[in-house]
């Protein structure tokens, strides 16, 4: 889920054109897998690499929330809670998709 949420916004900063967040993000989560990795693996084996993958896309994901609230002064609900107006938008833009092709 959290990569999810990670992947998402570095697609929607990157298609804004900010591309240097993008690139803090992603720098952001492999130090910290990195750091994790080194500190975790020895002790933990396999379970220490799934607990570093975990809270780095966590971290990754809380850091990507940040910088949505900030660049779009928008409620994070706003962009995880789908919305009666968000499906309208959709079955427009199927529609839309449909006759194109049709």
């Amino acid at each position: 889920v959290f990569s999810i949420i990670t992947k998402f916004l570095v697609k929607l900063f990157s298609a804004s054109g900010d591309i240097m967040i993008t690139s803090k993000i992603q720098m952001f989560i492999m130090a910290t897998g990195l750091i994790l990795y080194s500190l975790l693996i020895k002790k933990f084996e396999i379970e220490g690499v799934a607990f570093a993958t975990s809270l780095s896309y966590f971290l990754g994901a809380i850091l990507s929330l940040y910088y949505f609230r900030k660049l779009y002064s928008r409620n994070i609900q706003d962009l995880l809670i789908i919305k009666s107006n968000d499906l309208k938008i959709l079955k427009l833009k199927l529609l839309d998709l449909k006759h194109r092709y049709s």
